[in-house]
């Protein structure tokens, strides 16, 4: 079980405009296998667990145990496998793609809602994940990436 939270600053080749976004506001699911490991990947805003059917090197996961007999999650530190943080940013730009096929239609309902009630909107924990991206990606974090490389 990892908790995922805001990044602030990174050092990251080519992380995804949308990363806060995807570490605190969606929901995802995945199976995912390969030669040697097999394990279900669940995401819930914040909390993501990893179900593993076989995993060759346990050792690379340090600190994400969560120990059911107890309750006990053993550290909020966790060392993870190099992969499997480029399988994040992987998964967050897919989600991007998702957003820039948001019709016009969905977007003028999403953006007459926020008008509605802009201190909802600007108190919202959607609102608060756009900002962390804003910071660190400007206007970036929200052209849609076919038109930004234009």
């Amino acid at each position: 079980m990892l908790f995922l939270g805001a990044i602030k600053e990174h050092t990251f080749d080519e992380l995804p405009t949308n990363i806060n976004r995807y570490f605190l506001r969606v929901i995802d699911m995945d199976a995912i296998y390969t030669d040697d490991t097999a394990h279900v990947y669940t995401k819930m805003g914040h909390v993501v667990i990893v179900g593993f059917i076989n995993v060759p090197r346990p050792k690379e996961w340090v600190g994400t145990i969560l120990h059911v007999k107890h309750g006990n999650i053993v550290s909020p530190k966790y060392t993870l496998p190099l992969n499997f943080g480029e399988y994040l940013k992987d998964r967050a730009r897919n989600c991007e793609g998702f957003y820039n096929k948001i019709s016009q239609k969905q977007a003028i309902k999403i953006d007459t809602d926020y008008r509605k009630a802009p201190l909802r909107a600007m108190n919202s924990e959607t609102w608060k994940a756009m900002q962390y991206d804003f910071d660190m990606f400007g206007e970036k974090a929200f052209i849609p990436s076919d038109k930004a490389k234009k």
